[in-house]
C-alpha cells in the first residue's frame, strides 16, 4: 500500500532523525513529504514508529493512504523526480 507522508516539525533534530527513519520506508518526494510503500503488516509498525519520534504538542504529522486508483491518478509537475512507472521494492 502506497502512503503519503506529511509533517511540520519545528525542532531539527527531530526532524532529521525522522526524516532518516522515513529514507528506509520510501521516498523523500518533498522537504516534508515522503511516499512510501508499506506492506499492510508493516503499517502498524511504522506508525508507532512515527508517534514515538514526535512531541505531539509541537509536532504535525499527517498519513494518508492511496487506494489503487488514486495512485494512478497522481499527477506531478515541476522539477521534482516523478516516475510512477518505476516499481516501489521494499526490502
Amino acid at each position: 500500500m502506497i502512503v503519503i507522508i506529511a509533517y511540520d516539525i519545528p525542532s531539527t533534530k527531530r526532524r532529521t532523525r525522522l526524516h532518516k527513519a522515513l529514507k528506509g520506508y520510501g521516498v523523500n518526494a518533498q522537504r516534508s513529504v515522503f511516499e512510501c510503500d508499506v506492506q499492510p503488516e508493516q503499517m502498524k509498525g511504522l506508525l508507532t514508529m512515527l508517534e514515538f519520534m514526535i512531541d505531539p504538542s509541537e509536532d504535525d504529522l499527517r498519513v494518508y493512504p492511496l487506494c489503487k486508483g488514486c495512485q494512478e491518478k497522481v499527477m506531478g509537475m515541476g522539477i521534482g523526480d516523478f516516475n510512477r512507472s518505476e516499481e516501489i521494492i521494499v526490502i
